[in-house]
């Protein structure tokens, strides 16, 4: 079914952008929201979305893996989660048959309080092991920052369903703090109905400027999420230099950086030698994390 690709006129190069979610999932709504951009910036391309949900991801990185290396199949790739997949179910193999071409998108952590709490970090360590600090589920970036930053901030850690649960437990004051994407906190955010005490990024944020860094408050760096491209190996360079001129093409449109924006996210073009580079360091990290400090459970 993923190399099945319908006539397009006009001699239109037809790409399939390929998610490893669900229809209507934060990765699939971010693929369609930036397939527009893709076919606006790669001329006579026709940009489709195809589902192929299972295993943390690793069934569309198999599918992609194993596809013509004609670059017409083009993967959605969300890391940390997907290496963190790979890692835990033996699976780094899989990736090291993808090449990445680069990321275009990054979805920073914010650390906000339930209303009534003061936020700012030496009143959630006051609080300490009495509180419960809410995250993502299992292998997301979410939860592999709570994790890291448990010794430094001693909440007792909540890994939840989806954002969208945390978001509404610490909404609810069920939650003393959650550690949520900033695309799913942005609305609550923006309405008040939480804080802010603290956001995982490298600088501040535009989008919350007086919320300092993690650094800034004692709190150790994480990887937070980096969206963007895989094809199989093989694919000529003609092809993978269209891309790469495309996403820097998507990078300066003013639609795109509006589009992001409103939803929390951050548009930061990382180029394919560099995120590959960065990815490889990652893999090392967590293949050696994983087995003295596994952060889910085995078997």
């Amino acid at each position: 079914a993923l190399l099945a690709r319908p006539a397009v006129a006009q001699r239109a190069l037809p790409l399939t952008l390929v998610v490893g979610a669900p229809g209507g999932s934060a990765p699939d709504r971010w693929a369609r929201g930036f397939a527009p951009f893709l076919e606006r910036h790669w001329p006579r391309s026709s940009v489709s979305v195809a589902n192929l949900a299972g295993d943390g991801g690793m069934v569309a990185a198999r599918a992609i893996a194993d596809a013509l290396p004609d670059g017409r199949a083009i993967g959605t790739v969300a890391m940390p989660a997907l290496i963190a997949r790979a890692v835990e179910t033996d699976a780094v193999a899989t990736l090291e048959r993808l090449d990445f071409l680069g990321a275009i998108t990054e979805e920073l952590l914010v650390l906000v309080v339930a209303p009534g709490i003061t936020p700012d970090i030496p009143t959630l360590r006051g609080i300490g092991d009495r509180g419960r600090l809410g995250c993502p589920p299992t292998g997301s970036a979410g939860q592999l920052a709570v994790t890291m930053i448990t010794a430094a901030l001693p909440l007792t850690p909540i890994a939840f369903p989806s954002p969208g649960t945390a978001r509404q437990a610490v909404i609810a004051g069920n939650l003393t703090a959650a550690l949520l994407p900033l695309p799913d906190a942005i609305n609550a955010l923006r309405e008040n109905k939480f804080q802010a005490a603290a956001i995982a990024a490298e600088a501040r944020s535009p989008l919350l400027p007086d919320v300092p860094l993690f650094t800034e408050v004692g709190l150790p760096s994480v990887p937070v999420t980096q969206r963007g491209f895989a094809m199989p190996k093989g694919v000529p360079e003609l092809m993978r230099h269209g891309l790469a001129e495309a996403l820097e093409s998507v990078l300066a449109d003013p639609e795109f950086t509006a589009q992001n924006t409103a939803q929390g996210r951050t548009p930061h073009l990382v180029p394919a030698a560099e995120w590959d580079e960065k990815l490889r360091a990652l893999t090392a990290r967590l293949r050696q994390r994983w087995q003295t400090d596994p952060w889910a459970r085995r078997g």
